[in-house]
């Protein structure tokens, strides 16, 4: 599929016509988001790969609930065990630090999407 020439969108036309722009229309985003945003798994691949996109990736650090992990699959596995959550449940947040020499760490922190509702009996 050929995707319109963008030069000179107007949100008129876009709203009108976005699959004329490769997008969804607003019926088949809300039926489908990850349309847009993605699957979850996607985003985590894009992550662990972040040392791709950014020059000078020193590390990736990654947290769950607070607790620093060895890695993404540790994060997946302790999310899976400890919750039962699978990656479409979880909330993702990469944080971006500079650190020494010009080399970045990536913070990755990953908690459930919705609120842990605790003390409920």
């Amino acid at each position: 599929m050929a995707v319109a020439d963008t030069t000179r969108i107007t949100l008129e036309d876009l709203m009108d016509n976005p699959a004329k722009y490769g997008l969804p229309s607003f019926q088949q985003f809300v039926k489908n988001p990850e349309l847009l945003r993605g699957a979850t798994d996607e985003l985590f691949g894009q992550i662990d790969k972040g040392s791709q996109n950014i020059k000078d990736v020193r590390e990736h650090k990654y947290y769950w609930m607070g607790h620093k992990m060895d890695s993404l699959e540790r994060v997946q596995k302790a999310a899976w065990d400890s919750m039962g959550l699978g990656t479409s449940e979880l909330a993702i947040t990469p944080e971006l630090e500079r650190g020494t020499a010009g080399k970045y760490i990536i913070h990755v922190y990953v908690k459930p999407k919705s609120k842990i509702i605790t003390g409920v009996t």
